[in-house]
């Protein structure tokens, strides 16, 4: 697969057409899923695909207000649990995002469509689709389909929670308002911008982080922060008040997967959840929180441990 350029012209489809979702696409789709890296792969997880009148039968309990948008097919992704003695590192959903995303740039790469929608009521999703025997969490769910396009292809989408903080990046491919890559990227210190020239950066790295600047979040909003400290590239997140916690930690690991699979074509390298000692000395503002780190000094070359192309 060409990640980027799947990245780049990936959208979310609210609409879909008529058409159902062949059983060799849903086949193909669940081989994959198998076989995706993991960040917690000690989890168990689960991908089931449901058809017909699921549609129907999710609206008003998953979907931003309780809209399902009626896709032929929808991905739902169970795992387990892997609560910290925090009760609010619920990281579990983390990993689900890195899985379940890796699995939508497959869709999209087979010429499917998809949408993220908001899960956070498990029990009643596995209810409405008679899904309660299985023990796992709902973890995400992502309509499925071949899209309708209502909007023209390049033109701008608003989706605006907080209309005082807009900035549309001229870079191409950013439909919706995001926060420019300029500001979602440091160097040593907070707030600091990269001057890739000046700061002897691999320019390959530009569109690893690109990718992640691209990444779908839960109403367009990015809490999340990357940052160059010691060889070492750090993920730093604050909780947004205006998602729910698994909409924020699902989009971390959305975030992680774009990352990951640019960087993973030079770099001998993968995401480490937590921060050790040593990295614990970025200074960071009140509120966020270290999250993630991506060693960079391992080695150029690409191994088998490597997501592939």
């Amino acid at each position: 697969m060409d990640y980027l350029d799947l990245i780049k012209h990936r959208k979310s489809y609210r609409d879909f057409k008529k058409r159902w979702v062949p059983q060799s696409a849903v086949d193909e789709l669940q081989e994959f899923f198998k076989n995706t890296p993991r960040l917690m792969p000690q989890l168990k997880m689960e991908m089931v695909v449901v058809t017909g009148n699921a549609g129907e039968r999710l609206q008003g309990v998953c979907g931003h207000q309780g809209i399902a948008y009626n896709a032929p097919a929808y991905m739902i992704f169970f795992s387990e649990e892997d609560h910290d003695e925090d009760e609010e590192d619920d990281m579990f959903y983390v990993n689900a995002g890195y899985v379940a995303e890796h699995v939508v740039l497959k869709a999209e790469d087979m010429g499917l469509s998809t949408c993220w929608l908001s899960a956070s009521h498990s029990d009643m999703i596995k209810f409405v689709l008679n899904l309660e025997d299985n023990p796992l969490t709902v973890a995400a769910v992502i309509a499925l389909g071949y899209g309708l396009d209502v909007v023209a292809k390049g033109s701008i989408r608003l989706t605006i929670a907080n209309e005082s903080h807009i900035k549309l990046d001229s870079r191409k491919y950013q439909y919706v308002p995001k926060i420019s890559q300029e500001e979602l990227v440091f160097h040593t210190n907070w707030g600091n911008a990269v001057d890739w020239e000046g700061d002897y950066i691999d320019p390959r790295l530009d569109d690893a982080l690109y990718a992640a600047s691209l990444s779908p979040c839960a109403m367009n909003h990015q809490q999340y922060r990357y940052a160059f400290y010691k060889d070492t590239i750090l993920l730093l997140s604050a909780r947004d008040p205006l998602l729910t916690p698994a909409e924020g930690w699902l989009g971390l690991g959305i975030t992680m997967l774009h990352f990951a699979v640019i960087a993973q074509r030079y770099y001998n390298s993968s995401w480490k959840l937590g921060i050790p000692e040593e990295m614990k000395a970025f200074k960071k503002p009140k509120g966020y929180r270290r999250i993630a780190y991506f060693p960079l000094w391992n080695a150029d070359t690409r191994t088998e441990n490597s997501i592939r192309d």
